[in-house]
C-alpha cells in the first residue's frame, strides 16, 4: 500500500518557512521603511520567492509516495519529471532519526536511510509521524513485530560527567579577550565610566563574567547530551542524543570498519576520551557534525567497559611497541619547507626580525619530539596505531578491513634503515593512515601479516 507524508507536514512546512525567513521579512517590511525602487523590488522578489517555496513544499507533499514491500522499499516523487526508486533492504546500511524543535511542535520526526554504493547515497523522509518512522525502522531491521524491542542501556552520562565535559571547550576563557575588547573600546572612544575606576568592581565583573561563561558552557552540554544513551543488540548499535533537537542513529556492527580513539590535551588532563566509529556510509546531523562519535567525553575507565560490551573485538589495551631511537634522528633531520618560506619572507620584508622564523623551527621540533614519544603501534589480531603530539589519536583496524598497504622510504629513512607504512582502509570516504619511521624489518613483517588476510576476508 502506497503511503504519503502526513497532512501535518503542511503545518511543519509553514513553521519551517516562518522560521527560515522571518528575519529577512522583518528587515524588508518593518525595519526598512524606504519606499525606494530598490527596496520595493526586493520586497516583491521576496514575496515571489516565498510563493515559489510554498508551491514546492505543496508539490512535494502531493507527489512523494513510498511503499514497504517484502524486502524492498519503493519510492515515487516528482511532478514534471517522475522518479521511481527501489532499494533492497540489504543495501540500507544505517538509519538516523532526527527530531528538531520544529518537528516537536508539529508532532513529527524525520528519517534518513543511508544506502550503500549507489547514485542516491541516502534517502530522507522530511516529516513523518512517529508511527510511520517506527514502521520504517522495523522494516529496515527486519522486525515485523508491532512492539519495539527493549534493549539494555549500556551508557548514559551522569550529571557530574556532563559538568566535567563542559570544561573541555574552555569557552569560559573567552571572557578574557572579550573584557579586553570592551576596555579598549571605552578607552578609544574616551568613554568615562566612573564606577569602573574601582578595583573591586572590575574584579566582581570578571567573576560574574566567568560564572556566566561557565554556566553557558554547562547549559550547552546539558542541552546537547542530557539523556544521551548508547545501547545495542547482537547486530546493531543505537545512539540517542539531544533535548530540544533529538537525534537517533542506528548502525549495523558489521558495517563498522575501524575504531578511532582521540584525546586532546584537555581531555587527557580530565581523563576523557572520544571514540569514533569509522563505517561505510557518511551520515551527519543537520549542523554537519558526525553522530558516529560514541559520546565525545567518555571517562577512560568507562570507555574500555563500553567497548567490551559493544564491540569486544576492538576492546584492546593500548599498543606498547615504540619506534626505534634512530627514528627520532630522522624526524629531526626531516626538512621544514614552512621554515624556509618564513625565513625568506622575513628576510625580504622584515629583515630586522629574520630570526623570528626560528621560533617556528623550535615549535616544530617540540611537536616532533612529542609525536615521537607518543607514537605506539601493535600488529596482532588487529592493527593499532597511536600518533599525535597535543592531540593523541589511536586507530584500530581489523586486518580484513584494510584494502591496501604500501611501503615507502625517504632519503633519510634509507640511510637509517627505516620505512613508512601507508595503509588504506574501508570507509566512506576511504580512510588513509601512515605509520612513519618503523624499521625496515617491521615494515616487511607488516606486509607479510597483511598478505595473510585471506581467511579474515572470507570470514568477514
Amino acid at each position: 500500500m502506497w503511503q504519503r507524508y502526513p497532512a501535518r507536514k503542511w503545518l511543519y512546512d509553514v513553521v519551517t518557512i516562518v522560521k527560515d525567513y522571518f528575519f529577512i521579512a522583518l528587515i524588508l517590511f518593518v525595519v526598512s521603511r524606504s519606499d525606494s525602487m530598490v527596496f520595493t523590488g526586493l520586497r516583491w522578489l521576496f514575496l515571489a520567492f516565498i510563493v515559489l517555496v510554498t508551491l514546492a513544499k505543496i508539490t512535494t507533499w502531493l507527489t512523494f509516495r513510498y511503499q514497504l514491500d517484502g524486502d524492498r522499499i519503493h519510492l515515487k516523487r516528482g511532478l514534471f519529471t517522475k522518479q521511481e526508486q527501489t532499494i533492497p533492504r540489504s543495501r540500507i546500511q544505517n538509519v538516523q532519526r532526527s527530531t528538531s524543535f520544529t518537528h516537536r511542535v508539529t508532532g513529527l520526526t524525520s528519517l534518513l536511510l543511508e544506502v550503500a554504493d549507489g547514485a542516491e547515497a541516502e534517502v530522507k523522509f522530511d516529516a513523518l509521524t512517529r508511527e510511520q518512522a517506527d514502521r520504517i525502522e522495523r522494516f529496515v531491521q527486519g522486525e515485523q513485530a508491532a512492539a519495539p524491542i527493549v534493549r539494555d542501556v549500556l551508557f548514559t552520562p551522569t550529571t557530574s560527567e556532563l559538568v566535567k565535559a563542559s570544561f573541555t571547550s574552555l569557552s569560559f576563557l573567552l571572557i578574557i579577550p572579550l573584557g579586553l575588547k570592551v576596555w579598549q573600546f571605552t578607552d578609544d572612544w574616551r568613554i568615562e565610566i566612573t564606577w569602573l575606576q574601582h578595583t573591586w568592581v572590575i574584579a566582581l565583573l570578571v567573576i560574574v563574567g566567568i560564572i556566566l561563561a561557565v554556566g553557558a558552557g554547562i547549559a550547552k552540554i546539558f542541552f546537547t547530551y542530557w539523556g544521551y544513551t548508547i545501547d545495542a543488540d547482537a547486530e546493531r548499535i543505537y545512539i540517542r542524543r539531544g533535548v530540544i533537537n533529538e537525534t537517533r542513529f542506528t548502525v549495523e556492527k558489521q558495517r563498522i570498519q575501524a575504531i578511532e580513539y582521540k584525546q586532546s590535551l584537555v581531555k587527557r588532563m580530565l581523563g576523557l576520551v572520544s571514540i569514533t566509529l569509522i563505517t561505510t556510509g557518511d551520515a551527519t546531523i543537520s549542523e554537519g557534525e558526525t553522530i558516529r562519535e560514541l559520546y565525545p567525553y567518555l571517562p577512560t575507565d568507562k570507555a574500555q567497559t563500553l567497548m567490551s560490551d559493544l564491540l569486544p573485538q576492538y576492546a584492546l589495551n593500548p599498543p606498547t611497541k615504540r619506534l626505534p631511537k634512530r627514528a627520532l634522528i630522522v624526524r629531526l633531520l626531516r626538512p621544514s619547507y614552512m621554515f624556509v618560506v618564513l625565513l625568506i619572507a622575513l628576510w625580504y620584508w622584515q629583515p630586522t626580525y629574520w630570526y623570528a622564523a626560528f621560533g617556528w623551527l623550535i615549535l616544530l621540533t617540540i611537536v616532533r619530539l612529542l609525536d615521537f614519544y607518543a607514537t605506539r603501534y601493535e600488529v596482532a589480531t588487529m592493527f593499532q596505531m597511536q600518533t599525535g603530539a597535543l592531540e593523541v589519536s589511536r586507530l584500530v583496524y581489523a586486518r580484513a578491513k584494510i584494502i591496501e598497504v604500501e611501503i615507502k622510504q625517504s632519503f633519510w629513512q634509507r640511510r637509517f634503515g627505516l620505512a613508512s607504512i601507508h595503509m588504506t582502509g574501508r570507509g566512506a570516504p576511504v580512510r588513509h593512515a601512515t605509520l612513519r619511521d618503523v624499521t625496515w624489518d617491521e615494515a616487511q613483517a607488516f606486509v607479510a601479516w597483511y598478505y595473510a588476510r585471506t581467511e579474515d576476508v572470507r570470514r568477514s
